[in-house]
C-alpha cells in the first residue's frame, strides 16, 4: 500500500532526521538513508533504490541532499511522485544557511555528529594518510566547528580524536534539533495538505 511519505537523507544526517521522526511520532512518514558519497561520485537511481528496502510503501519520496544528489536522474515512472530538495551545502539541513555562510568564510571545517561517529572511515574514503590529511586541511582550514545536534554522547572524545589526527583547533556550536525539525515539519505539512486535496470531492 503507497500510503507513506517517504524521506531520503545522506547517512551522515539520519541519526537527527530519526529522531525528529520519533520525536514528532508521525504514522504517515517512513526515513530511510542513502550513503554519503559526497559527490565522490553522484549519488545513482540505483544506489537509492537500493537503500530503501520498502519502496512499496512509498506514495511520495523526498530525497534531502546536497552534491550528491546534484545529478540524480529519475526514470520517467518516478518523477511524478519524487522530490529532491538540494542544498548548495548539506549544513544547511541542521543551520541556517547565514550560519553555516559564517562559519565556512572564517575558514572552518564543518562537521556533525554522524560524520565524527564514523571519521577514521571518512578520511580513508578522502584516501589520505595521516600526514596528508594535515597537509590538506592546514592549508585549506583554520579550525574544526562541529555543529552539535546532540543526538551522540560520545561526540566530544572523538572531536577531540580527530582533532589530534590532523592537527587542528576544534570549536562546538550546540545547534540542537530545531532547524531540521522545522524543515521536516515544512514537508510533513505540505504532503498532508496536498493529500487532503487529492481525497477532497469535486464541488461544481
Amino acid at each position: 500500500m503507497t500510503d507513506k511519505l517517504c524521506i531520503a537523507v545522506c547517512e551522515n544526517f539520519y541519526r537527527e532526521a530519526a529522531a525528529v521522526v520519533s520525536l514528532e511520532k508521525w504514522p504517515d512518514v517512513r526515513l530511510f538513508s542513502f550513503p554519503a558519497l559526497c559527490g565522490r561520485p553522484s549519488l545513482s537511481w540505483q544506489e537509492m533504490a537500493a537503500a530503501d528496502p520498502d519502496k512499496s510503501t512509498c506514495g511520495e519520496i523526498h530525497v534531502l541532499g546536497s552534491c550528491c544528489v546534484r545529478s540524480l536522474e529519475i526514470p520517467q515512472a518516478d518523477k511524478a511522485r519524487c522530490h529532491v530538495h538540494f542544498y548548495e551545502q548539506c549544513f544547511y539541513l541542521v543551520s541556517s544557511k547565514s550560519h553555516v555562510d559564517t562559519l565556512l568564510r572564517q575558514g572552518a571545517y564543518l562537521l556533525t555528529p554522524g560524520w565524527l561517529d564514523n571519521w577514521q572511515e571518512q578520511v580513508k574514503k578522502m584516501g589520505f594518510s595521516q600526514s596528508a590529511a594535515r597537509e590538506f586541511f592546514s592549508s585549506t582550514t583554520t579550525k574544526l566547528v562541529l555543529l552539535d545536534t546532540g543526538i551522540i554522547s560520545q561526540t566530544k572524545k572523538q572531536l577531540s580524536d580527530f582533532s589530534s589526527f590532523v592537527n587542528l583547533p576544534t570549536e562546538t556550536v550546540k545547534i540542537g534539533l530545531d532547524f531540521i525539525q522545522l524543515l521536516l515539519n515544512k514537508i510533513v505539512v505540505h504532503y498532508r495538505e496536498s493529500e487532503q486535496d487529492i481525497m477532497k470531492p469535486n464541488q461544481y
